[in-house]
Order: C-alpha cells, then sequence, then structure tokens
C-alpha cells in the first residue's frame, strides 16, 4: 500500500530529469560540486543550480524561475551584460564613441546592454552634451543641439532668432528661465508681458510661429474695467449666474465671447448660453415661451420705429397673429425662431397664403430654418451664430430706402427698456387684471402676471376666491376656463363630491362592484357609468349624471325585469311557450320584460319562425304566417295557393319577382299576361278577387263608335267625356246590358265598321 502512494507521488510531481529542455543546459560540472542531482530536483524546489546555453554563458538561477517564468539565458537575452558579446561597445561601438566618460564615471560603454533603460550623459563629435537613456539612443536619437531640438546660446535660441519677441519675456514670472534657452519653436508655456504692461501665458511656438501678440490689445482677452463685459454691458452681467459659473465672472470675458456660461434672469430662471448669442439679443428662453415674443423682433419694432414707421407688434385685425405689421405699407415681417417654428413649415406657409390673399407683402427672417419656397420674401440665418444684424439692415434699407445704422450691441439696453415697456404693457396683468387676481403667486414662485401675455399657452397655477388651486394655461383661462372644482369638472374631498354633494344617492354606491373608485373620487354631475345597489339589493349600471337627475332603481321602477315576479315568463307563460330558445341563445327570457321593445325570435304550434318585439307580441300579435301577413313558401304564397292564376305571371316584366314572394291578398302591383297575350298591370289582391284579363273582357278595347252620330272614339274615357256621361254607362250599352249613355246608342267598333 505504501510501494503505491509512493509511486503516485512520484508520478504527481514533475523532476528536472523529465525535462529535456532544462536537461540539455544542465552543468553537470559545477552542479556536482553543489551535490544537486536532476533525478530528485522538482519544479517547485528554490535550489539555484548552474546552467550553460549552447553559447557557453554561464549563471545560476532557481528551478521555479526557470519552470514557471519561463527565464532563459540572461545574457542571450540582454537582461545581463556579457563583456564581448552584448555590451554597448561591441554591439554599438558607433553610439559607443559619444560615451561621456568625464560625466558617466562610475559607468562604461562595456558595463551596459543596448537595450538598458539608464539615462546616461553624451559628448557628440561638435562637444554637445546631453543627457538620454541608452535605449533611446539605439533606436536612432541623436544629438538634440545639432538636430535642432535643443536650443545653443547665440545661435538658434529665441534670444538670438527673434529679439524682438524676446523683449516681451517676462523674467520676473518665468524665474530662472531664460529666452536663450528655448528653440522659436519650443512648445513650452511662459509668461509674457508687452509694452502696456498687460501680462499672459502663451507657448513659445505660437508666438513665434503664428506671430499672435497681446490677447488684450487684440480684445482676444478682456482688459477689467475697458473691455470685459461686466464694463460693456452691465445690465447683462446682472443676469450672470455666479452660483453654477464658479470661480469665472463676467470680468473675465470679452462681450462677444463663444463662452457658454450660466444665466439666471430677473424671474429666477436658470439656463445656458454662449456670451456672443447673449450680447446678439438671446433672452431667457423661460420667458421666451410665456411671452413668445423675441428679442429679434423687439430689435426691428425699435429699428423700425426709428425710421418714423407706424410699426404694430403682435397685429391681429386679419384674424390671424403678425409679429410685425406696417399698415400705411401693407408689410409685414415674421421672425421665425428655431424653438418655435422647427415643426410648423405648413402653419407658416398657411400664414403666407393669407397675407397673399389680404393683399399683405410678408418678409420673413428664418432662424436655423429652410426657406419655404412660396409667397414670402425669406432671409436665412444660422442658429449657431445667431446675428441677424445684416438681415435686418436688409430689410429696412428694402422697405424704407433709407441706410439705418443698426447696432445691436450698442442699442442692447434700449431694445430691452423697450421690451420692459411693451411687455408690461400687454401682460396678463394689464390686460385682463380680473384673471390675474387669480394668479397662485406661491406656486408660482417668481413667475407673475406681469411676466406673461394673456394669450400664452405656459401651463401654470391658479388659485379661486374659495381657495381652491389648479394647474391650466394662460390662454384656456383668458378664453373663460374656471375653476375645475367650481364647475364640477375635478373632484375636491368635501367639497363637490358625490358623498358631500348627495349623501342619500351615495348611500346606494356599489363599493364591491365599482372598487378601488368610491363616492368621494367622483362628482355628482359626472357621466361616468358605475354600479349601485339599492335597498331591496339590485344591482344596475347608469351614468351618475342621471341618477343625480332623479334616475332610480329600474328594477323597483318596473322597467327591468325581476325574474319570477314581471318577466315574461312569469307574467306570460302562453306567450312564452312561443320563446324560440335556439336562434335567442344571449337572451334570458326570465331577464326580460313582457313589455320590452326588444326583437327576439319566435317559434309557433306550427313550426314557424320569425322576429318580433315582445311588445308587440303582448298586443296580440301572433303568427303573420298563420295569419297570412307574411309569405311562407309552398304553404301560403301565391304560386301554392292561386296555381291557375299564377300562369299569367308575367315573368319577363316582373323580373326578380315570383308569385312565390307574395301572398294573394298582396296589394303588389305586378305585370300580367293572359293565354291570348294581352299585358297590363294590375294588384294581386285584385286578381285574386277574380279580376280577369281587361282586353278579353272589353275594358281596354281600343274603339267605339256612337251609331247615332257616326263619331268614333278610341276610349269609353274620350267618348264620356265628351257626351258628359260614364264610362261604365257606355260600356254597359256595349255589352248589350243598356240601350243608351248620354242619349245616344254604343257599340265596339269593329273591323266590319271600318269597311
Amino acid at each position: 500500500m505504501d510501494e503505491k502512494k509512493e509511486k503516485k507521488e512520484k508520478k504527481e510531481k514533475k523532476y528536472v530529469i523529465d525535462n529535456a529542455q532544462l536537461m540539455a543546459e544542465w552543468d553537470w560540472e559545477k552542479n556536482k560540486e553543489l551535490n544537486l542531482e536532476p533525478h530528485y530536483l522538482t519544479y517547485a524546489s528554490n535550489k539555484r543550480p548552474w546552467w550553460k546555453c549552447k553559447e557557453g554563458h554561464e549563471w545560476r538561477d532557481t528551478l521555479s524561475h526557470r519552470t514557471q517564468r519561463g527565464n532563459g539565458c540572461p545574457y542571450c537575452s540582454n537582461h545581463r551584460v556579457y563583456a564581448g558579446f552584448n555590451d554597448l561597445m561591441t554591439t554599438d561601438p558607433q553610439i559607443a564613441n559619444e560615451w561621456n566618460f568625464e560625466k558617466n564615471v562610475a559607468l562604461k560603454p562595456s558595463d551596459v546592454t543596448r537595450g538598458s533603460s539608464q539615462k546616461m550623459w553624451w559628448k557628440c563629435r561638435e562637444g554637445h552634451e546631453w543627457q538620454e537613456t541608452i535605449n533611446n539612443r539605439t533606436k536612432g536619437s541623436g544629438c538634440p543641439y545639432c538636430s535642432g531640438k535643443r536650443a545653443i546660446p547665440y545661435v538658434n535660441d529665441l534670444q538670438t532668432t527673434n529679439p524682438k519677441l524676446a523683449a516681451e519675456w517676462f523674467y520676473e514670472k518665468n524665474g530662472n528661465l531664460k529666452p536663450n534657452e528655448f528653440l522659436p519653436n519650443s512648445g513650452k508655456k511662459v509668461w509674457w508681458r508687452c509694452k502696456q504692461g498687460h501680462e499672459w501665458q502663451a507657448t513659445i511656438r505660437s508666438r513665434n510661429s503664428r506671430n499672435t501678440g497681446c490677447p488684450y490689445c487684440s480684445r482676444i482677452l478682456p482688459i477689467v474695467g475697458v473691455t470685459d463685459l461686466q464694463t460693456c454691458n452691465p445690465r447683462l452681467a446682472d443676469e450672470w449666474n455666479y452660483e453654477k459659473n464658479g470661480r469665472i465672472t463676467p470680468k473675465s470675458f470679452l462681450p462677444g465671447s463663444e463662452k457658454k456660461v450660466w444665466w439666471k434672469c430677473k424671474k429666477g430662471h436658470e439656463w445656458q448660453a454662449t456670451i456672443n448669442s447673449r450680447m446678439s439679443g438671446r433672452g431667457c428662453p423661460i420667458c421666451s415661451s410665456g411671452l413668445r415674443t423675441s428679442f429679434p423682433e423687439y430689435a426691428l419694432f425699435y429699428y423700425l420705429t426709428k425710421c418714423g414707421l407706424d410699426v404694430v407688434q403682435s397685429y391681429t385685425e386679419f384674424g390671424y397673429e403678425l409679429d410685425i405689421y406696417i399698415p400705411s405699407l401693407k408689410i409685414a415681417i415674421e421672425y421665425d425662431g428655431y424653438f418655435w417654428h422647427k415643426n410648423k413649415i405648413e402653419q407658416d406657409l398657411e400664414k403666407n397664403q393669407k397675407c397673399n390673399r389680404d393683399g399683405v407683402k410678408l418678409y420673413r427672417i428664418r432662424e436655423g430654418l429652410p426657406t419655404l419656397n412660396d409667397t414670402s420674401m425669406d432671409y436665412v440665418i444660422e442658429v449657431r451664430d445667431g446675428d441677424f444684424s445684416n438681415v435686418m439692415d436688409e430689410i429696412i434699407g428694402e422697405i424704407t430706402n433709407v441706410k439705418v445704422d443698426i447696432d445691436i450691441k450698442r442699442d442692447y439696453v434700449d431694445i430691452e427698456n423697450l421690451r420692459e415697456q411693451m411687455e408690461k404693457n400687454g401682460s396678463l396683468l394689464v390686460t385682463n387684471p380680473k384673471l390675474a387676481g387669480e394668479w397662485n403667486y406661491e406656486r408660482n414662485r417668481k413667475l407673475m402676471p406681469e411676466h406673461v401675455f394673456s394669450n400664452s399657452n405656459k401651463r401654470v397655477w391658479w388659485k379661486c376666491k374659495e381657495g381652491h388651486e389648479w394647474q391650466a394655461q394662460i390662454n384656456s383661462r383668458n378664453k373663460g376656463s374656471g375653476c375645475p372644482y367650481c364647475s364640477n369638472h375635478k373632484v375636491m374631498i368635501g367639497f363637490n363630491d358625490l358623498e358631500t354633494t348627495n349623501p342619500q344617492l351615495a348611500s346606494e354606491w356599489n363599493f364591491e362592484k365599482n372598487a378601488p373608485l368610491t363616492p368621494q373620487d367622483i362628482s355628482c354631475g359626472s357621466n361616468k357609468k358605475v354600479w349601485w345597489k339599492c335597498k331591496e339589493g339590485h344591482e344596475w349600471q347608469v351614468q351618475i349624471s342621471q341618477r343625480q337627475q332623479g334616475s332610480g332603481c329600474p328594477y323597483c321602477a318596473g322597467q327591468r325585469a325581476i325574474a319570477g315576479k314581471n318577466d315574461l315568463q312569469t307574467l306570460n307563460p302562453s306567450l312564452f311557450a312561443e320563446w324560440n330558445y335556439e336562434k335567442n341563445i344571449s337572451v334570458d327570457p326570465q331577464k326580460i320584460m313582457p313589455n320590452s321593445h326588444k326583437k327576439v325570435w319566435w317559434k309557433c304550434k306550427e313550426g314557424h319562425e320569425w322576429q318580433a318585439t315582445l311588445h308587440n307580441r303582448s298586443n296580440g300579435r301572433g303568427c303573420p304566417y298563420c295569419s297570412r301577413k307574411k309569405v311562407l313558401r309552398g304553404e301560403n304564397d301565391l304560386q301554392t295557393v292561386m296555381p291557375i292564376l299564377a300562369e299569367e305571371w308575367n315573368y319577363e316584366k316582373n323580373e326578380n319577382l315570383k308569385p312565390s314572394d307574395f301572398l294573394p291578398q298582396s296589394n303588389k302591383k305586378v305585370w300580367w299576361k293572359c293565354s291570348q297575350g294581352h299585358e297590363w298591370e294590375a294588384r294581386i289582391q285584385e286578381r285574386y278577387k277574380g279580376h280577369r284579363c281587361p282586353y278579353c273582357t272589353g275594358w281596354l278595347r281600343n274603339e267605339v263608335i256612337n251609331i247615332d252620330t257616326g263619331e268614333v272614339f278610341e276610349s269609353f274615357s274620350k267618348a264620356a267625356k265628351k257626351y258628359n256621361t260614364y264610362i261604365a254607362s257606355i260600356s254597359r250599352c256595349c255589352k248589350g246590358n243598356q240601350k243608351t249613355a248620354g242619349g245616344y246608342h254604343w257599340k265596339y267598333y269593329a273591323e266590319d265598321d271600318k269597311k
């Protein structure tokens, strides 16, 4: 048992003797002196045997390093120096010739390999000295001075090559750095000082190659107190959001800066925008959404007014709104801001057509939007640019034929003052003070009724005189919508809920079937259909508003059937006997009343099936087939009952009608054809009563003669009309049943009379 265990353990361990690669480098002589045998050494051993590669290099290393890390000969892999084999002097003698022996006192080229990352001193044949790692040198790195990568004083340094630029070197802030230590194309960022005393940082390369000057003198950076935003536009600077902008202030930027920063208007709204766009008139987007009139529109209004024109803002006399309108010229200008018009091409085209119809010349400024290619004159400006000064100059110049001095940045404060005054005059507070009285100041926070127009679609909070609070659009309120609680459009528990306003009705609420809805969740005027349960336990559904108007339990009121009490089966069992169960599958006769107007199927004792309302059946209507009120083929139809009469049916002229489709008593007028071929129209019931062919019987003979006068008439009617007598009298004379008619003798005009 012990022998098997020993063999198993030996089999699991790996020994050096079993590794051909390791055995090929085993140094038998030196390991013998150490008394090491490969038969007994495992891979995990920490012993350090001697090894010898095929190149003859000898070294010591642990078995674990060799087997686990894969370590080989340290000389062949350049991890150790072997003089005459892999040292720098042997592999790269040309680089070794630039070895600086004076400064590299402790090391020689024969002490290092070409792949070493040690940083050493070098000296080229020109006498330049520098530091560089050995491996960078062997990869091709040469003398940085000879290659123009480092400055050589009085040869290629900044001081020598560009003394004018070096004159702006700021020695105080640059410390030990001097202009003769750097090349003109150096990427080093240093301090500069112009002759005006402005200080700034910039790379040497940018100043030398791009010829960049002082950013303050060239208005790239602001001069505090002279060109900064705070100084140039203090009104705009008042909207600077110091909390969100951190350390940067309005003094840090020029008015034309493209820097995107945070702003905060006087109403407390916060947003991000570039300084330049704000200088171009872009205001608070939230305020703009409430007032829907942009700074560009006010700027247009401002400059057009300066030209002495009769300008009207938000003109609505045509039944639609125009941003700016000049009545005397019938000219309108629309500013189509990207935010409001990006999805309104159809509406814009429709307004174009209306203006064209009303003889209004329309100009459009399309901000970041395509031209409409329609009747309007479109001018497109980029959203990112936002500078519409040139477009404004062109439009106003075309309208007035006068060159207008337009400078939005200069006139910014005046335009803002105009805007503030006009917005106040057109605000909800001024135009509808009564509605403004219901403004909810607490919930709307800094937004006031003087900040919005009455036609704004902004949704805000309101508070009625009863203290109810709700949200609604300003324009809907301006059109007349009031408090939804006072008008019962919304429910407020304890005020207008069903439980409060009609507790008696609420007592019939069916809580089980209406769950989770309760009488407190709904108003008495609601049209919602819910379940009810009366004191008798009857359950039904009906709208709340109908119940409020007096509608009660339909079962107690006899309007719905109660099985065993007022249903059809109970009240009229004989009629119930004719109920057609097969065809009335979805109708329960125990749940329907005898006077119901519902149409159902019936089946008489003869097996006839038909549809009729319960109301008609209860009033005595029986089987229509048995009572001959409906045709039942093969039983009561004309074909079956009067087959001889049916033979005179005119199939050609009656087209799809057949004698089997009608009762003999039918009042239908149809065509007939006798055995003599005569054709005529007559009602079926007349034929059923015995009326025969009018031609064969003489009723429709064409001609009659007055025997006394010899006059011939083509019909009885014409003869009777002339002699003021009756058609029947003349007919009886012709048949020999009467002597005279109208005082004359008559007979049929025969063929013999014609001869």
